[in-house]
This record gives structure tokens, C-alpha cells and sequence, in this order.
């Protein structure tokens, strides 16, 4: 249990570390959280330092992802611990405690962590996003409905009601973090104000 504190604790301040914040910081001397939607992720990056930033920023925090995961497993946690671990992460990456508690909305930091627990479930969650991105021609929208695809499996396959329950909660944070895509969205396609 001790060990799990630990690794809990180090999760989130290690999503704390927001790589794009003082990526910008540090290139252009402004807060990025000043720009654009005011994210600290990759895409309000992008925004600023182009490409580069982009994919600096979102391998920077991808990297983040995998390396909870890899240690979670190291120690053997079960997939409950392991889990809250990464949902310790992504709450500490979209609500960093230095800048505040507003930093990224999370995406890049949970592929990451979801490509070591479970290929399959980043695989049918972006082959989904993918056909509808098609029909709706939205990045970010069509990966919010990709990922909901990860607990209805779940569900269907019957895993444990615990795991279930952290992956509901853990794409709950993500949409909280994209409400302003999701309104934005909603009022452009269905005029609601």
C-alpha cells in the first residue's frame, strides 16, 4: 500500500509538470494559458511554436503516460492501483497545482499511460474516432467519441465492475477538460446558445 501512495503521489506531481507551459515559456516568454483556448496540451502549442512544439509537447507528456504505466507493472500494482495511478497523472496534468490548476486536457498524457495497458482499446477507440471524423470532419470531437468506445468494451466483456467504474471516471476528466470544445461544437451544429 505504502508503495502505491508513493507512485500516486509521484503520478499526479509528474502530470504537474506541464511540458508545453514551459516549452512556450521558455521559447517566447508568455503564458501559453494566455493563449488560444488556453490549454498548456500539445494543439494550443502548436498554435505558438508550430509543428515542432506540437510534437515535442505531445511526446513529452506521451512519454509521461508510459512511464507510469511501465511502473505500475514493475510493481506488480493490480489493475485497480494501476489505474488510479494513471488517473492521478492525467488529474495532475489537467490541474496542476503550480500554475494554478489549469493546465492541458489530458489526451496526450493517456495515450501514453492506455498504449501499454491496453494496445486493443487505443486501436478500436482511434479506428472509431477515425470513421467519425469522417462523417463530422472534427478532430478533437471524433476522439471524445473514440474513447467511449474503451468502458462500453469493457462492459460488454464483462471486466471488473471497479475497472469499469476508474475508466468512466478517468474519460469523464477528459471530457470535463474538452467542455469548451463540446459546447463550441454543439452551438455551431445545433444553434444552441
Amino acid at each position: 500500500m505504502l508503495s502505491f501512495l508513493i507512485v500516486f503521489i509521484c503520478s499526479y506531481l509528474l502530470g504537474c509538470i506541464s511540458t508545453g507551459y514551459y516549452l512556450v515559456k521558455l521559447k517566447k516568454r508568455v503564458n501559453i494559458r494566455e493563449i488560444g483556448s488556453g490549454s498548456t496540451g500539445a494543439t494550443n502549442v502548436g498554435r505558438v511554436l508550430g509543428k515542432k512544439g506540437y510534437f515535442f509537447t505531445f511526446l513529452i507528456d506521451f512519454a509521461k503516460g508510459i512511464s507510469v504505466i511501465l511502473l505500475c507493472n514493475y510493481l506488480n500494482f493490480s489493475e485497480t492501483f494501476t489505474l488510479l495511478c494513471g488517473m492521478a497523472l492525467l488529474c495532475g496534468h489537467v490541474w496542476p497545482i503550480q500554475l494554478g490548476f489549469h493546465g492541458g486536457k489530458g489526451i496526450s498524457v493517456m495515450v501514453g499511460f492506455f498504449i501499454i495497458w491496453n494496445f486493443t482499446f487505443l486501436i478500436i477507440s482511434a479506428l472509431v474516432g477515425l470513421i467519425v471524423f469522417l462523417f463530422i470532419r472534427k478532430f478533437t470531437i471524433s476522439g471524445l467519441i473514440g474513447i467511449l468506445v474503451i468502458p462500453v468494451y469493457c462492459v460488454v466483456a464483462q471486466w471488473n465492475v471497479q475497472v469499469i467504474c476508474l475508466l468512466y471516471l478517468i474519460i469523464g476528466i477528459i471530457f470535463f477538460a474538452h467542455r469548451d470544445n463540446i459546447k463550441e461544437y454543439i452551438n455551431l451544429n445545433f444553434k444552441i446558445k
